[in-house]
């Protein structure tokens, strides 16, 4: 046989061609990763075995207590499915070996079993399993003990921590002759119904770790948050991802700006009904000078810059003597209309607002990281005393100035106020029967 068909989620293709000494894999539940790395373990040792090569593929994981904690099972049914690699392999109740004698697979933890690993001959490939929680001792142990010619190393993993050994030795520090993706459910062309109901249950009902599970995302502030529901949401219905520009349109900046604290900025650009959040900026004790800066460092077109209800309030000792933050930053960019957002009578109105809202916010994941990660963490504070979470933000973790810049968009969106000419004297934003009035 010179040529088989090998089916793989198309985003894993890349990653099985050519030559690599670490091919990896990351993401949530439903993306066929397992399954896919699992069969094609079996590939490799069909090609080493054909090709007269005489070794060892060791499976592993950080924890297995026995062999029905391991990817056994996995390899098994992968192994019986595709008729080539069933006829070359005999898969037994505790074994999987070549009919050939040449390839034999093994299944070790890491934890219990990684000094008799290093002693191991012949690995030609090591498979690593749910790899989030394999130490960096285990890695420094393991290897250098794949050392045959052509050895490889293949890692797969649900994200949890960025402080994972894992994370850090593959997607911040990537090593040479490394190919890695992530890949998700969107990415799995055979997503069976069966996961596609529970998907969409999570989301439903469990939208706090919906993005964890389902998306890859790390598991961070799962509770408490005011939006995960919406930014799972977001997720879900292709709404975060990067976003096109177009450079003759101009955009909106919508400011949080404090006297002590930081200052945050999102640059919107408005297509039809889509809000798209193209920038983003962060910054603490810095001059209204260092933020300008940054915007005319974007060359864009800038529309208007909405500022917080206090902006018009006159300061003393700060940059210039009995000028409000909204007249120092005229005077810094003269020729950009400023305006102040209707200032509502509850915070948790202007929170509400901005869940409202969320269908139209489209986000863009690389500009805006940073401020995206701060929209999944801003949550309530938890109170001791009652044992809940009570309805009031938690201003110490520092997550607050992105949501309160990204709630002036939701509240001058709920006010009527985008896209509308400057209105004079608008008063306090009040909560109706029906809502915002």
């Amino acid at each position: 046989m010179s040529k088989v068909d090998i089916e793989l989620p198309p985003k894993l293709v890349p990653i099985f061609e050519g030559q690599a000494r670490y091919r990896a894999a990351y993401g949530g539940r439903g993306g066929a990763k397992s399954r896919a790395f699992a069969m094609m373990t079996a590939v490799w040792g069909f090609k080493f075995g054909r090709s007269g090569k005489t070794g060892q593929i060791l499976c592993l994981r950080q924890y297995m207590n026995s062999l029905s904690e391991s990817s056994f099972a996995e390899i098994k049914s992968a192994i019986q499915a595709v008729p080539f690699l069933d006829d070359y392999y005999e898969c037994g109740d505790h074994y999987i070996r070549s009919k050939d004698g040449r390839i034999n697979y093994s299944f070790a933890g890491l934890t219990r079993n990684i000094d008799s690993i290093k002693s191991k001959a012949r690995i030609i490939l090591a498979f690593i399993d749910e790899a989030e929680t394999v130490s960096e001792e285990a890695y420094m142990k393991l290897l250098p003990s794949i050392r045959e010619e052509n050895s490889e190393c293949w890692v797969i993993w649900n994200p949890q921590s960025k402080d994972s050994a894992t994370h850090k030795r593959f997607r911040i520090n990537k090593p040479d002759g490394c190919k890695i993706t992530a890949i998700n459910w969107q990415d799995n062309p055979w997503m069976p119904q069966v996961l596609t109901n529970q998907r969409i249950e999570d989301l439903d009902l469990r939208p706090d770790t919906y993005g964890h599970v389902w998306d890859g995302d790390f598991l961070e502030f799962p509770e408490g948050a005011f939006w995960l529901r919406e930014i799972n949401t977001a997720q879900a219905d292709g709404r975060v991802m990067k976003q096109p520009v177009v450079e003759s349109h101009p955009v909106h900046c919508f400011f949080d700006i404090g006297s002590s604290d930081g200052t945050a900025i999102w640059v919107v650009q408005i297509i039809g009904n889509e809000h798209r959040c193209i920038h983003f900026y962060e910054a603490w004790n810095e001059s209204f000078a260092h933020c300008v800066k940054w915007l005319k460092s974007l060359d864009l077109i800038i529309d208007t810059c909405w500022l917080p209800h206090d902006a018009d309030h006159k300061r003393q000792g700060i940059e210039s003597k009995n000028l409000s933050p909204k007249d120092m930053m005229k005077r810094l960019l003269p020729a950009v209309t400023f305006r102040i957002v209707p200032r509502v009578q509850d915070l948790l109105w202007g929170i509400q607002a901005t869940s409202d809202m969320w269908p139209y916010i489209h986000i863009d994941p690389t500009t805006c990281n940073a401020g995206l990660e701060h929209l999944k963490a801003y949550r309530r504070k938890w109170s001791n005393s009652e044992g809940r979470w009570t309805h009031i933000p938690d201003k110490s973790e520092g997550h607050s100035e992105a949501a309160d810049a990204l709630r002036q968009m939701a509240q001058a969106f709920a006010a009527g106020d985008l896209g509308k000419s400057k209105r004079k004297d608008r008063k306090a934003i009040k909560r109706g029967i029906k809502g915002l009035v």
